[in-house]
This record gives structure tokens, sequence and C-alpha cells, in this order.
């Protein structure tokens, strides 16, 4: 004998078997029986249904189901031929299952079951879990909870009747007008164009409004400073003290507010006195350090040339190299050393530093070249600090790009301000015009500038720092704009 397995579904458990018995008749026996929630209403709601799982004897008649015929999908096997002969001559006929013809749901959520031979009676409000062999009982919800579910059904089926009418809206337009890849185009270039004349308005109106506020002096003064990107917190810091030390008529006419600015100025920016070489007991010590790339050992090689090439004051020196990350650098050191007939010493550690300063005791001057380290790479800097103590009686340039970003020269201001330095040296005057950043980081710091540097030629290109250099680069561009020509 030979099992077969069968699962039916239906609201309860009674229902379930019911319909078990109308298949099968009373050929099975229930293995298992499982609740699960199905969707109902348009998947609205939720509904818990029972599902059986039925094990049949194959070798007995199945029960015909739905209007199929008794011998057709189960036949009978008789004692006679004949009868046989019968039923496969039925059996050879086409099968025309019933239609099967369901109720629709009502207004107020009646539902009709299929049952052979009829249908069965309405059942008002929301079918309910029934246990047991009876037949299933309504279960009435409130007028209020009903009348509130079928209050929220009916305005989740508006909203969503708006959203459907608004997309056929929007596609009837989009069917009707077909925009091509020109038309696109037009209008990117329209908005390309609003948006460059609202913020052009937006600065006009900023500059407006500025200019009511400040005196003519100082607007005017303001766009010159501008003109070669001087920081805006600079440009606030002076114009609050000329506020305080001028009087209005003062700051109202242009060139008195000028000559009050170059005297602030002038007052504020420190200038080191040129460095002199001393006869004495130990040697002098110039170290260079800074960022990458803003130029430390050309600026060396220009300082060594204007010391150890001069006839009336010859003096032993040597170079010190502490850059043992960049092999670049030190073959460019090494081809200086060369031209200028001095030493040069390779340090790699603290230890070899010692040494190295015990064997040029007896020098005049030594020059340190070190590494160039990111200024937001502090474990190199305290590395730096720990080689840099061990020097005695060293004079520490900072040497930063004058092309560097006003926010980037206040980090490396603070971070080489750990490590210690003593003067500043301002490299690459030559590759900008904008000298405002670098203007703003020497009023922003207490240390003095020592030396300016503007190309690449050793010994030419550089010059000790004066107030004459920012003279030109700053009151010239505020005068005369539009004419103003980089002057050396």
């Amino acid at each position: 004998m030979t099992n077969i397995y069968e699962s039916v579904i239906a609201d309860t458990s009674y229902e379930a078997q019911q319909i078990a018995k109308e298949k099968f008749g009373d050929n099975f026996e229930i293995v298992n029986e499982e609740r699960f929630k199905d969707s109902i209403c348009f998947g609205f709601g939720k509904q818990e249904r029972v599902k059986i799982t039925v094990k049949v004897n194959s070798n007995q008649p199945k029960k015909p189901f739905f209007g199929c015929k008794d011998n057709y999908l189960f036949p009978i096997a008789t004692n006679t031929p004949q009868d046989n002969n019968n039923y496969l001559q039925e059996s050879q006929q086409p099968y025309e299952p019933k239609p099967l013809s369901v109720p629709p749901i009502t207004a107020k959520g009646t539902y009709s079951r299929i049952k052979q031979g009829g249908l069965r009676s309405h059942v008002d409000g929301i079918h309910g879990l029934q246990e047991g062999d009876d037949e299933p009982q309504p279960q009435k919800l409130s007028a209020k909870s009903e009348a509130s579910e079928v209050e929220n059904m009916l305005n989740y089926l508006k909203d969503m009747r708006k959203v459907r009418t608004n997309q056929n809206h929007i596609g009837s337009e989009i069917k009707s007008n077909r925009v091509t890849s020109q038309k696109l185009e037009d209008i990117q270039n329209q908005l390309d164009i609003l948006t460059s004349t609202l913020t052009n308005l937006a600065q006009n109106s900023s500059l407006f409004l500025r200019e009511n506020q400040l005196p003519q002096g100082l607007c005017d003064i303001e766009k010159g400073l501008l003109n070669i990107e001087t920081p805006q917190e600079i440009i606030k810091e002076l114009f609050r003290e000329l506020r305080i030390n001028c009087d209005k008529e003062t700051l109202c006419e242009s060139k008195s507010s000028l000559c009050a600015l170059h005297r602030l100025i002038k007052e504020r920016l420190s200038i080191s006195s040129q460095y002199e070489i001393k006869k004495s007991s130990r040697p002098q010590v110039i170290v260079l350090m800074g960022p990458t790339g803003v130029g430390k050992t050309t600026t060396i090689a220009k300082l060594a040339a204007k010391y150890c090439f001069n006839p009336s004051k010859p003096i032993k020196a040597c170079f010190i190299n502490i850059d043992f990350y960049k092999l670049g650098a030190k073959a460019q050191l090494q081809k200086y050393a060369e031209i200028f007939n001095i030493p040069l010493e390779d340090i790699t550690s603290i230890a070899s530093l010692d040494y190295c300063l015990k064997q040029h005791k007896d020098d005049d001057l030594i020059i340190v070249d070190t590494a160039g380290r990111s200024q937001y790479a502090f474990q190199d800097l305290k590395e730096l600090k720990l080689y840099l103590d061990r020097i005695p009686n060293a004079t520490k340039y900072l040497t930063v790009s004058s092309t560097s970003k006003y926010s980037d020269l206040k980090e490396i201001i603070n971070s080489f301000g750990q490590v210690g330095f003593d003067q500043i040296i301002l490299t690459k005057t030559d590759e900008t015009k904008t000298i405002g950043p670098a203007v703003g980081m020497l009023l922003k710091t207490n240390k003095s500038l020592a030396y300016i540097t503007h190309g690449q030629s050793v010994p030419e290109d550089y010059r000790i720092a004066s107030f004459d250099f920012f003279e030109e680069r700053i009151f010239k561009a505020i005068q005369n704009p539009d004419n103003y020509q980089q002057i050396i």
C-alpha cells in the first residue's frame, strides 16, 4: 500500500477537515497541522489560516471534488471485463470541469465559502479562529472600530488614487512633449548662467554692505589687500587697529589711509638683522627645517656661498646631513659640498651626531640640512626635535614657501613651533604675485624674517629680508592693481 500526502488550507481546522473529507472521503489521516498569516482584502490586512497535511491511502479510490466524474480520477476495479471496458471508453472522453463561481466581497466584509452542492451562509465581520468540529461562528467588531477600519481603508485608497493620477498626468506630459538632448543642453546652459548671475549678485551685495559700513579709504585698501589674497581675519585686525589709532577724516581718504596702513605693517613686521660669523671657542651652527619641497637644500647652498666664498673672511665650515629619508637631497648636497670644497657628514643616529660635532669642534660654521617633514607627521617632528636638542648654540630657521595657503602656513608654524625655531626664511617668492598669505603668517607669529629667496640660481637668487620687499609686493599692488608687475 502506497501513502500519498496532501495539503489542505482553510480558515479553521474544522473547515480544513471538511474539505479533506469532501476530497478523500474517510480514507485519510491528519499527520500535521499549522497556522500561518495570509493577506486579505488586496493586501490591506492579515488573516490567520490553517494548513493540515493528510496521509491518503492510494489503494482506495478518492472521492470526486468540484464536479469531477466519479470514475475519472480514481477508477474502481470491477470483477467483470465488460465493466472495465465501459470505464475505459468513458475515461477516453475529454474532461470538462465545472466552472467555479466565487461570490464577491461585500461592503461589510462578508464572504462565502463554496461547498459541494451549494454556498455556505454569509458571515458578517472578521472570521476568527475556530477550533473543534463545530461550525464557525461570526465574530463582529464594534461599530466604532469597524467604522475606523473602513475610514482608514478609504483614505488610503484615496491617497493611492491621487498618486496614480499625478503619475499618469506626468507621464502624459512627457509623452506629449518629447525633450530632446538639445533642449536639455539649453536648459543646463541657462542654469549655469543663472548660477553665475546669482553668485555675482551675492558678491556685489556683500561688497555694497561693506562699503556702507567702512570709510571710503578703508574700502579702497580692502580691495587691494584682497587682490593679493590677504586673509580676511588679517584685514579685520589691521582695520580694527587703524580705527583705534586714526581719526575718521584720515580713514575717509585713500592716500592717507594707505600711509597709515604702511606705518602699521612696518611696525608689526619683524625683520631680523644680518647673520654674522664670529670667531669663538666653538663653532656656530645653522639649522634649516621645514615641510617637504620648500627648497631647504638650495637655500643652504646659497647661505654657504655667502659665508664660505668670502676672501676677506675665510672660514672653516662643514655640512651635516640629517636627511636620511631622501636620497635625492643627499646627492644634491654632496654636489654643493664638492663645489665649495667643504666636508659633508651623513648622520644616521643621535650617537653619530654627537661624534660628528666633536670631530668638527674647531670649525667656524656648521650648516645642518634636515629631512622635509609634513606639519601633520607629529611622530617625525618629535624625532627631529630629539636630534636638534643635541646641537648646542644652533640658530634654527623654519623654511616656508610663499606659494602655500594661509591655512597651511598657520599649521606649519604651529607644528614646527613644537620643535622650536628662531627665525623664518621665505622661499619661492618668484612663483607667486599674491603675497598676502605670507604677510598674514608673518603678522600672526612673533618670529622675525631673516632671508627671502626667489629662484634656483646659486648664490644669486636670495636677499636679506627687508621691508622694501613688502613695499613692492603690497603697496604697489594696492595702488596699481591693474598695471602691477612683479618686482623682485
